[in-house]
């Protein structure tokens, strides 16, 4: 069968003529993947610097998690339907309403657990982070192309959204801790390169060109995940480094096979690659 970029040129008939979404990929979908993984990376990072955080902490990052995505996704559910489509996009274009009316209830349940639950050291921390998010959303949705890569500014962001546990109770960020931020910071970023470049490779002729420093860390995807391995592997020991090194090796083995899996699969496949704190908890 001939190749286009590396990806099945039959991709975009596969997406086309699928009016419906399977099971397995609805958490995808309907954007439930960050959440979970954010919590999950929230509580290995911030045991790891000797927090415990509480249940209205972890609620509180699964719904404003949640909430963000639903958010972008309506917003670009607002553009003109590309020839090719995701199923995410075909998604929230065709059931618009029934997803605005789910993100004006998760906002309204993320906003009673705030004001009722959340400790106010964590609140005003998220505050920032928060608005750090509209500037992105900002820059994104209204100002076109920004100065700064999506897939850079929304990993930084997710990263210090998981992180504000331990940034605002930890007396001071430990330098163990700098480097968990920084190993999950390149999880993020190598997540969000693979699944953009992936999709540009498979749209119709005439897509946005992913950004330069996009295209630079894909042709480094091997070389990046590396670096993330061999440094965790220092601290083998260490839950988080273990976790962070697991997932490196698991997105780099998905970057070389991707070729071989269709788009729903890679796209299921680079999220779940991100959820090795399930595999630490179980061996604890």
């Amino acid at each position: 069968m001939p190749r286009v970029a590396g990806v099945w040129e039959s991709e975009s008939t596969v997406l086309m003529k699928k009016p419906s979404v399977p099971f397995w990929l609805l958490p995808n979908v309907l954007s439930l993947d960050a959440p979970v993984v954010a919590v999950l990376w929230q509580d290995l990072l911030a045991r790891s610097e000797g927090v415990e955080p509480r249940a209205s902490g972890r609620a509180v990052l699964f719904l404003t998690v949640w909430a963000i995505y639903l958010a972008d996704r309506l917003l670009d559910a607002r553009l003109s339907p590309q020839a090719v489509e995701a199923p995410r996009h075909r998604f929230y274009r065709e059931h618009w309403r029934a997803a605005a009316g789910l993100l004006a209830l998760v906002a309204s349940l993320d906003l009673l657990v705030t004001v009722l639950w959340l400790r106010p050291s964590i609140f005003l921390s998220g505050m920032l982070v928060f608005a750090a998010v509209g500037v992105y959303f900002g820059l994104i949705h209204w100002l076109g192309s920004p100065a700064v890569p999506k897939e850079l500014a929304a990993a930084l962001l997710f990263a210090a959204g998981v992180q504000l546990v331990p940034w605002s109770l930890a007396p001071g960020l430990s330098a163990m801790g700098s480097a968990h931020f920084a190993g999950f910071f390149g999880l993020c970023f190598s997540n969000l390169v693979m699944i953009e470049l992936w999709e540009w490779r498979g749209s119709a002729a005439g897509a946005d060109r992913p950004n330069a420093l996009t295209l630079l860390a894909g042709s480094a995807m091997y070389w990046l995940l590396g670096v993330l391995v061999l440094v965790s592997a220092i601290r083998w020991s260490d839950p988080a480094s273990w976790a962070i090194a697991l997932s490196a090796m698991a997105l780099a083995g998905l970057w070389a096979s991707s070729t071989r899996l269709s788009p729903d699969v890679r796209r299921v496949c680079a999220d779940a690659a991100l959820l090795t704190p399930c595999l630490v908890f179980l061996l604890r």
